[in-house]
């Protein structure tokens, strides 16, 4: 299955948040919240079918790929949006970036690039 990059669909973190109070573990111990924004410009729907996200600690890599987003397989409408939250749960600055993969109504397979934000604890600034 071979996807391209598009023209005409945008992905755009909005925000980023650390989130002091939410520690899992002693190994784990920073949570961070992230806001993902899809706008369609195209004349056609779009459907986001996957994700792909690295997490690199500059020690080590860590590959996160799934289908969907949240759960969902969103069907975005021509001019339409679509936005969501999640989060990563990591033990040491991160940088962060991946892929989101879709597929339009007449069938073409797309993939749009998550452009690179890091995931630093605020007492490392």
């Amino acid at each position: 299955m071979k996807f391209r990059l598009i023209d005409g669909v945008e992905v755009d973190v909005e925000d980023v948040l650390y989130d002091p109070l939410t520690h899992l573990t002693a190994e784990k111990p920073h949570t961070f919240q992230y806001f993902i924004r899809f706008d369609n410009y195209l004349d056609e729907p779009i459907r986001i079918i996957g994700r792909k996200w690295i997490l690199d600690t500059f020690r080590s890599k860590f590959i996160l790929e799934g289908d969907g987003v949240v759960g969902q397989f969103p069907v975005i409408q021509p001019g339409g949006s679509f936005r969501y939250d999640s989060y990563h749960i990591i033990s040491e600055t991160s940088l962060v970036y991946g892929a989101f993969y879709g597929v339009t109504q007449s069938g073409v397979r797309f993939y749009l690039d998550i452009v690179p934000f890091d995931l630093h604890h605020p007492d490392d600034m």
